[in-house]
């Protein structure tokens, strides 16, 4: 018996009295099939078929017989065409495809049977010499409600057997000792035709039929059937979203990290195709020491530079963003399917509707190209083995070939894919331990197939390991040290990313310990937290429902990656992209949630009523990606106070979005206002790959460099393109930015993400190349003195375009302090500070001139300006270093000894490499 799971139906057989049949016969033409009727009728006793309802159905309006046949039909039978709702009067009915008969068998051993037929699907197998020779050579025995279902709707007899696996029908099997009737062999192009009814059968025409025909027939054949019109809108909603998720894709610019995976996608390719070692040797390639590039196996930026190089294309970013949106469709869809499974299509519908509409999900699936295809292996992955759980005890081939290939995609892009294999072992390991009692798991039988189960694993795990590697030079060269370094260093990331968080800049390495959980509830959408309530209010229901291993992986899966995160003190940064893969079990807890709450409503009205809430409250992500497609990913919901409430406290634009839309609109102006320069137009931006891309065919007309933000003033440009990232957050907060010579903007919900600037003048910049020739001088002499004169003219001119130019107050700071006019330096600094409180340098220069004024007038207000400038220094960046030397002056200067030790001491444990810090610390510790 091949069980399946179905609460639902009787399994108990009824063999307390002898049942009915009917004999159905099914075929595109009887007139073709008047031999084979013949033989039939022949071979079975007349007794028998007197005794038997003989049905004759068609798909046609007229059924016709050959003359020869009229004569010997059965005195009983009946005649069955479309839009005819024929009742059955037997119990049971058995169904014959006359178009796939192509020898006669005897009916009376069928009959035989009909008191060992069970309320289950009863497949009836041919057997010939005590033999099954095909197992797929057979016919079904059907209750009368179901069989009632197939009639009435019409359902192709050959795709019986899809139907009762689709339904989850319980399946009894019986031999009957006859040599097959049916030749079942099929070329290849019949199967995929095959499969491709079913499908349609499956997901179109039969829901379509019930929505027809009305709610009783359809429930009759199974108690509390799913409506198949959830099953309907399954199909309507991911095949909509196959279209139009690549569409939006287009829209889309380069991500943040897409440049760098990219250009690594290349040489990878040279790795296999020429031999290229600078895919994996920092010396012939020092650009990993940064990247650290060699770390990943980014399969997926492989395989997409491998498209682009064989399509030849000319705009492989877009050819990619296609790519990586099929990547976050196919998300969807695995977690629709994996919540058919256990819960429902009405769940899966609700589910697929959530990921489609959280707009953080949404944005990063078109351009994404590591995350994304690690959550789709992620939860394939996680799909296959709830699969493998559901068959247990049964072991197909096909479904550990799929688990091991989604184990090995994972680790094929990043090294912490070898999570799944612990995934892997639990939820086999929770289905062994609950499907075994405790006292049995030593028995020999049961402990031979816990041992099985266990080699299996492994051996998956090391099948997944190597096929994962493939495509990953530097596992290649050593799998196990180095995919262990890559491992250790992946956990352990060093590398800090200055973050706006809760309105402060922040190191990610210092991130509170909460920063994901707020972040996730602060950008999933309204809908999706109240899923989660309902969830958690209604788990018991739920777990009776779906199976409390089922539910316990659910959340398991979405809570465990976050908590270990939380515990190891993980570097994490840019929201919470780095755990999208937790995302599509997040919100299939909602989406179980809301399911659990209609179930919980008999009453249609307020069924429609809880679904219709939950539509208006998927209104407002929908509403947020409408108006603001491509840039839908920056997004907070409601509760969180919207983009409004968190402009200048969180991150906006980390992923860089914004500069394809201000390349596009630059790109429009430079061409309508220097049609006729003959010089080249400058182009600046903090992300010079991005915007050389999009300007890549104007090079002849735009010169595109480089700068950070606030060292703008430090390079001759004519236009600056900025996305909100790295800005500080005090400017946010009070519409400091963007800077007042701004030109365009790129706004979401009203609030700018990006800017275009236009220089206005370039005296900044002259300044500041005159002060760097002052620099190059040694001695003071009078050459010299006219390069500072030239500098502080020229940043005087520049502020009087804009009084709150950074560079210019910046750099006068600097050179009223090198010319011993402190009060003057410090002027400018205090003004520089008014604009950017937080701005390193001049936070530096604060404390320094404070502390020097101080050493000239003993003035102690002057000496706790200076400490307050070290210690707003250190808040604001615990990794400048001149800082903690600073303060510890300071502590000196105030005869704080121990305190100027402890500061020393915390600056070296910063940066031990300090030698003034050094030789202060130890002076210090000399002096105690």
């Amino acid at each position: 018996m091949a069980k399946k799971d179905n609460k639902n139906r009787a399994k108990q057989t009824k063999a307390s009295k002898t049942q009915t049949l009917s004999l159905i016969f099914s075929s595109k033409d009887y007139y073709k099939q008047t031999k084979i009727l013949n033989e039939v009728f022949q071979r079975t006793k007349t007794d028998i078929l007197k005794n038997v309802e003989i049905v004759f159905s068609s798909k046609y309006e007229n059924i016709d017989f050959a003359p020869e046949l009229k004569d010997k039909l059965p005195e009983k039978y009946a005649l069955h065409t479309p839009n005819q709702n024929f009742e059955i009067e037997s119990d049971y009915a058995v169904f014959v495809d006359l178009d796939k008969l192509k020898k006669p068998f005897n009916f009376g051993e069928i009959q035989s049977l009909s008191s060992k037929l069970s309320e289950n699907a009863n497949k009836l197998i041919f057997v010939g010499a005590g033999k099954i020779e095909n197992n797929k050579s057979h016919i079904w025995a059907l209750e009368k409600d179901f069989a009632q279902y197939i009639l009435n709707y019409q359902v192709d007899f050959f795709n019986i057997d899809y139907l009762i696996k689709k339904e989850k029908i319980e399946v009894e099997e019986f031999k009957i000792a006859q040599a097959s009737p049916f030749e079942m062999e099929k070329s290849f192009g019949t199967k995929i035709s095959s499969a491709f009814k079913n499908f349609i059968n499956w997901f179109l025409i039969l829901p379509i039929l019930e929505m027809k025909k009305g709610k009783n027939e359809r429930e009759n054949f199974i108690n509390n059937r799913e409506p198949a019109i959830y099953r309907l809108l399954f199909f309507v909603l991911t095949f909509a979203m196959l279209f139009a998720m690549p569409i939006l894709s287009l829209d889309v610019g380069i991500s943040g990290d897409e440049l760098v995976n990219y250009e690594h996608a290349k040489i990878v390719h040279e790795y296999y195709t020429k031999g290229n070692k600078a895919a994996v040797d920092v010396k012939i390639n020092p650009q990993l020491e940064s990247t650290l590039m060699q770390y990943y196996g980014q399969s997926f930026d492989n395989f997409t530079y491998l498209v682009n190089k064989t399509i030849g294309t000319n705009s492989p970013y877009e050819s990619r963003h296609i790519m990586n949106s099929l990547m976050g469709w196919l998300i969807i869809l695995v977690t629709g399917l994996l919540l058919t499974h256990i819960s429902g299509w009405r769940t899966a519908v609700f589910a697929v509707l959530m990921l489609f509409i959280s707009p953080r999900f949404l944005g990063h699936s078109y351009n994404n190209p590591k995350d994304i295809p690690f959550a789709f292996a992620f939860v394939f992955s996680i799909y296959q083995m709830i699969l493998w759980a559901k068959e247990l005890p049964k072991i197909r081939i096909k479904r550990l070939i799929y688990i091991l290939l989604g184990i090995a995609f994972a680790i094929s892009i990043r090294v912490g894919g070898l999570m799944l294999v612990g995934f892997l072992f639990l939820i086999i390991g929770l289905w062994f331990l609950s499907s075994t009692p405790l006292k049995d798991i030593f028995k020999s039988n049961n402990f031979a197939f816990g041992f099985r189960l266990v080699l299996i694993m492994i051996g998956i795990t090391i099948a997944a390991f190597f096929v994962g590697i493939i495509y990953w030079p530097y596992a290649i060269e050593s799998p196990i040290q180095h995919a262990k370094e890559s491992l250790d260093i992946m956990t352990n990331f060093s590398v800090g990313i200055r973050q706006l968080f809760e309105g402060e800049n922040i190191w990610s390495d210092r991130a509170p310990w909460y920063y994901l959980p707020k972040y996730i509830f602060m950008t999933i959408p309204i809908v999706v937290i109240l899923g989660l309530v309902a969830f958690v209010s209604a788990i018991k229901k739920i777990s009776q429902k779906t199976g409390p291993l089922y539910t316990f992986i659910i959340v398991f899966a979405f809570i465990f990656p976050v908590w270990y995160i939380i515990y190891q003190k993980s570097n994490v940064y840019g929201g919470w992209r780095h755990v999208l893969f937790i995302y599509p079990f997040l919100v299939a807890a909602a989406a179980m949630g809301f399911d659990a709450i209609v179930e919980f409503f008999k009453n249609t009205w307020i069924r429609i009523a809880t679904i219709s809430v939950m539509a208006i409250f998927m209104i407002l992500p929908l509403r947020h990606i409408a108006k603001n497609h491509p840039h839908e990913y920056i997004y907070y919901n409601e509760l969180s106070g919207g983009i409004a409430k968190n402009y200048g406290y969180f991150e906006m634009d980390y992923y860089f979005h914004s500069v394809r839309t201000a390349c596009y609109w630059l790109n429009d102006h430079i061409k309508k206002e220097h049609a006729h320069d003959k010089e080249k137009v400058i182009v600046v931006s903090n992300n010079m790959g991005i915007t050389q891309y999009y300007f890549r065919n104007d090079t002849a007309n735009v010169h595109v460099g480089y700068i950070r933000y606030y060292d703008r003033g430090t390079v001759d440009w004519d236009y600056c393109i900025v996305a909100n990232s790295y800005i500080d957050a005090y400017q946010l907060q009070n519409d400091l930015w963007p800077p007042k010579n701004t030109i365009h903007t790129i706004d979401v919900d009203g609030k700018p993400v990006g800017a275009v600037i236009k220089r206005e003048n370039k005296d900044d910049y002259w300044g500041y190349m005159a002060k760097l020739e002052a620099d190059q001088i040694a001695e003071n002499n009078e050459e010299k003195a006219e390069k500072i004169i030239t500098a502080i003219e020229h940043f005087k001119t520049a502020l009087s375009f804009d009084p709150d130019n950074e560079t210019a107050l910046l750099y006068l700071t600097e050179i009223y302090m090198n010319l011993g006019q402190l009060d003057t330096a410090i002027s400018y600094v205090d003004q520089l500070l008014t604009v950017h409180p937080s701005y390193e340098n001049g936070l530096n220069y604060k404390g320094w001139l404070s502390m020097q004024i101080f050493d000239k007038t003993q003035n102690q207000e002057r000496l706790n300006d200076a400490k307050t400038a070290f210690e707003t220094l250190i808040h604001v960046n615990y990794k400048y270093v001149y800082a903690y030397y600073g303060l510890s002056m300071a502590y000196i200067r105030m005869n704080q000894y121990d305190n100027a030790l402890s500061v020393a001491e915390e600056g070296l444990s910063v940066n031990p490499y300090f030698p003034a810090l050094a030789e202060l610390r130890n002076n210090l510790r000399s002096a105690r």
